[in-house]
């Protein structure tokens, strides 16, 4: 999505800057003689006026865009922090997942503190093609996230 909103800011920028860069070569021919017409000179520092407030709005169009993408990547850090892959479970049909991976907890690994109760959401990832799916689990709090990670 960023790189689509950077794109157009992009091609919006492009547009604007050629069109006033033919301006300015028109007025320039224009204004080539001695005494440039009054209109013309008004003409001139109006477009002054519009060509800053125009660079003006896309210097804060690119700041937002970045603010916007930095926000977005700060978000999506704090949303994986507390998520765990499991790999090398095995698939059975009509598994309860939280129960699966309470188990694999408990009695693999021996961590009795993170009980089903912590666990937000698991589900496995990707088709059922082969071999077992990782299991995604996303559990409540970080420092139960850290008893597992560093078990």
């Amino acid at each position: 999505m960023e790189s689509k909103l950077a794109a157009s800011f992009e091609t919006m920028k492009a547009t604007l800057l050629s069109r006033m860069t033919a301006h300015e070569e028109k007025l320039e021919k224009v204004t080539a003689g001695n005494q440039p017409p009054a209109d013309i000179a008004g003409l001139q520092s109006e477009y002054s006026d519009f060509k800053r407030f125009v660079l003006d709005a896309l210097h804060s169009f690119g700041t937002q865009i970045e603010l916007l993408s930095q926000g977005y990547d700060r978000h999506e850090i704090v949303m994986r922090r507390k998520v765990l892959l499991v790999h090398g479970v095995p698939e059975a049909k009509q598994e309860k997942l939280p129960n699966v991976i309470t188990a694999v907890l408990h009695d693999r690994m021996k961590l009795t503190e993170v009980g089903r109760s912590n666990i937000h959401v698991c589900h496995r990832l990707g088709h059922s093609n082969r071999g077992p799916r990782p299991i995604l689990v996303r559990i409540f709090t970080t420092e139960h996230r850290h008893l597992v990670w560093h078990w």
